[in-house]
Formats: C-alpha cells, structure tokens, sequence
C-alpha cells in the first residue's frame, strides 16, 4: 500500500510546493510602488512616497523628498546634533516593519542623533558606494554608516537583481571603474523569471531534462555572473576602503557594519568570508561593527524573535528580515559603538 501511495503523495507535495513558490514569484523584492528606474543605479526611490499599513495596521512607508525612509514623526533639534547617514541594503530600510521601527529609526530616537535612512531593497555594495558617491553631498552628515550582509558580495557578481538591470563595479588596473552603466531598462521580467525557477523545481521538468539528455541547472541559477566571488570581494574592498580615506579628508567619521542573517546565529560557511573582510578593514584603520558576532553573545535575544520566518505567514519580500525585535538589537549594537567615538 504504501510503494502505491508514494508516488501519489510526492505528486501531490510537488505540486503544493510548485504553487507557493509560482504564488510568490509575483511578489517582487523591489516594490514597484516606491521605485523607479535609475540609469545609474538600476533603481531608487521615488521621493514623497507615502504608503500607509503597507506592512500591516498603523505600520507604513514613507520616503521624504529625498526618497530616504522617513523614522517617525518629525522632531525638533535641541541643541547640537550628531548626523548620521545610514546607507545599506534591505536590512537597512526595513520591510515588514512601520517606519519608526528600522534600527534607523532607533537611532534617530536616542538624544543628541539625527540619522537618516537610506537603505534601498536589493541593494549590493557596488550600488551602496555608487549611491553615496552621488548623493552624499545633497546630504549634510557627520558620520556615514555603511550596513552591509554577506548576500551583498553575491549581488555584485551580476548585471541584474530579480529581472532588474543594475551596474556592476569592477577593478581595473587598481582603479574602481563601473560597468553596464546607462543601465538597461530590463524592467520586470523579474516575476517570470522567479515563475521559470519555479517551474524548474517540477519533478516533470527534471525528467524532461534527464530524457532529452541535458545538464540539469540548479533552481537558483540565474544570469551568468560578470565576475567571480573572489573578484568581487576585492572590488566590495576597494570601495569600502574608497569611503574610508573619502570621510578621513572630508573630516567625517565612518563605520561599516557587518549584519546577520537568521542562520548566524550559529558558526557558518560564510564566516571565513566575513571574519577575512572585517580583519582587512581593521588593519586599514577602518572602523567595524560586527552585529554577527554580537548574536551569538551570551545576553542575544533568540534569533528566531529577530527576524521573520519563511514559513508564509508573511510575504516573500519580508521573510528572512529583521523584525522589529531584530532592528532594536542592531541599533542598540550600533548605538554603543556610535557613542563610544
């Protein structure tokens, strides 16, 4: 009975599988409501954007006229202030959390700061030192922070995020060039292409695969990448060592922080990456944050409480990002670290 039910039962799971991954291939990563095409970047906000409950009851996004997230209501500045500029990815401008809840807005909350959020969801760290090489004099700011986690040196390998062109930055002759810049419009064939991952986890398409005698490619496999993970670990170097010595002749003070992911609560094959990256920056007088390590410390929260699951009780552009239990724990390690300089 149960070698006639098996097949019947692995259909059935194949099929549920198929469904929830072609559901969620609509959702795009980067919000088509809050972004627009950008030939620099690929994409950035649209300013004056104001999206209330989007990530639930009374939790909205709100972008200034900068397009920067906004963190909370406006405040009056008593006194001398501090000004942080925060620039990092989605980790940095919060989906799934109101716009007073980003470890952003934790930090604009305490005395004495102003900080200022701009994160852009799917951002790598290529955009994230284009985007500040741009911008940042529009900006008035004392300290810049740059948040990064480990996905970000991926990203840089590629021309394209979920079926959006973005630029790739290179090193050439020991000179940050970038490439792929004006950035196609290759706008939103990322649902398809997410709908075609989906179609290659079918067990029927592995078997047309086997039968016609092709190489069977990984589900997660998208464009050819523009260069290794070695070489953009280099030029993810370079750019961040190009902030550095940027803010050391400007008279600002700079921080790059290191962020965890769910799975960092424990040792990881990611950890030789970040520990070898962390250590060339320390030695190049670069000061760091490592949020990862504080995780695994002995008074960390558990770090199933600081990001949201993937088990489809949110949707797919939140899963895997911190909750606002997870934005106050990287604000408060970023707040003792900001004080202390």
């Amino acid at each position: 009975m149960l070698c006639l039910l098996l097949p019947w039962v692995e259909g059935v799971a194949s099929y549920c599988l198929f469904a929830s991954d072609w559901l969620a291939a609509g959702e795009a990563p980067i919000d088509g409501r809050h972004v627009e095409y950008d030939e620099t970047l690929g994409w950035d906000h649209l300013p004056g954007v104001h999206l209330p409950d989007r990530y639930g009851p009374g939790k909205a996004l709100t972008l200034d006229d900068r397009g920067a997230r906004v963190t909370g209501p406006t405040q009056v500045e008593e006194g001398p202030s501090v000004r942080i500029l925060c620039s990092g990815d989605s980790f940095t401008f919060g989906p799934g959390v109101g716009d007073d809840e980003t470890w952003v807005a934790r930090l604009d909350a305490q005395p004495g700061i102003v900080a200022i959020n701009k994160g852009r969801n799917g951002y790598g760290i290529g955009q994230i030192y284009l985007s500040y090489d741009r911008d940042a004099d529009a900006i008035d700011h004392d300290v810049h922070i740059v948040a990064v986690f480990a996905d970000d040196f991926r990203r840089m390998q590629f021309d394209r995020f979920f079926g959006r062109g973005k630029p790739v930055v290179q090193l050439r002759d020991g000179q940050l060039v970038t490439e792929n810049v004006p950035v196609p419009r290759i706008d939103d064939g990322g649902a398809w292409h997410r709908r075609q991952h989906a179609l290659r986890g079918l067990r029927l398409h592995r078997l047309a695969t086997r039968v016609r005698g092709e190489a069977e490619r990984p589900a997660e496999e998208s464009v050819p990448p523009r260069q290794s993970m070695p070489q953009a670990i280099r030029v993810a170097e370079a750019c961040v060592l190009a902030l550095h010595e940027r803010h050391a002749r400007e008279g600002r003070t700079f921080v790059f922080v290191f962020l965890p992911t769910r799975l960092d609560d424990r040792p990881s094959a990611v950890d030789p990456l970040r520990t070898a990256f962390i250590d060339q920056l320390r030695v190049a007088g670069v000061s760091v944050i490592d949020v990862v390590e504080a995780l695994r410390g002995p008074t960390a929260p558990p770090a199933r409480s600081l990001f949201f699951p993937y088990d489809g009780s949110v949707a797919p552009d939140v899963a895997g990002h911190p909750t606002a239990a997870g934005h106050r724990f990287i604000a408060e390690c970023i707040a003792a670290e900001v004080r202390n300089q």
